[in-house]
């Protein structure tokens, strides 16, 4: 069975470097993080991200898998 991805929620201990928020399928939104110096060619960033999962419905018992991937890229 398949964990319902979009029940999980993600919080950040900063606010400059937000989660981006977990879509029901599929690739979810871009996040932009602001550049922090170096003419705003580099963003140096730390955060602690928490998970928390919110099922939106009663879910049988069993063993469910899912898989949540992130990406960081640089223009």
């Amino acid at each position: 069975m398949t964990l319902p991805i979009s029940d999980v929620a993600i919080s950040s201990s900063n606010a400059g470097l937000p989660p981006p928020p977990v879509p029901a399928s599929g690739t979810g939104l871009t996040i932009t993080v602001t550049p922090t110096g170096f003419t705003n060619k580099v963003t140096q960033q730390t955060a602690t991200w928490t998970f928390s999962y919110s099922p939106t419905t009663a879910l049988t018992a069993g063993t469910y898998t899912g898989q949540l991937g992130f990406t960081a890229t640089s223009p």
